[in-house]
């Protein structure tokens, strides 16, 4: 049982594989977490807040376990981080705007860029080098993702 839950969270960490294509590994986990939450957000909002509190509260675990596996706590192949971080982007952004493909893209391109640049306090929680920090630097990029999207459809509207 405990090679399965090892297993499973080893997967779960690399994003069923998204994180193991090359170039850019956080980019593809990016957009498999768009992906997932734009189809589930078009099911069911309970269900996806359900999940993105789950996959959040059980993200530290999950990116310990892949990094146990891999050998490095912040391993790039590592974007359980960028999938949850998605999927609550996408979620905000729900409440407001439709979920077009303009929106999702946008949306993904600003989440990457604050992933990638780590402005202030991003890059002091990604060098605690722990699967907290792990997590909680891409959810802080969801933020400044979530303010300057909304700041933008303000501009444009």
């Amino acid at each position: 049982m405990a090679r399965f839950v090892n297993a499973l969270g080893y997967w779960l960490a690399v994003g069923f594989g998204s994180g193991l294509l090359k170039p850019a590994p956080g980019t593809w986990g990016s957009l498999a977490g768009a992906l997932v939450f734009w189809g589930l957000l078009s099911l069911s909002q309970g269900i996806t807040w359900a999940l993105l509190f789950v996959g959040t509260v059980l993200g530290a675990w999950v990116c310990r376990m892949g990094g146990e596996r891999l050998g490095e706590v912040d391993h790039g192949s590592i974007v359980w981080d960028e999938i949850i971080a998605m999927g609550w982007l996408l979620a905000v952004i729900t409440q407001w705007y439709e979920l077009t493909l303009v929106n999702v893209a946008i949306a993904l391109v600003l989440f990457r860029v604050f992933d990638i640049l780590k402005p202030f306090p991003i890059n002091r929680v990604d060098a605690w080098h722990t699967p907290w920090g792990v997590m909680l630097d891409d959810l802080l990029a969801f933020a400044y993702a979530v303010i300057c999207f909304f700041s933008l459809m303000y501009l444009i509207s």
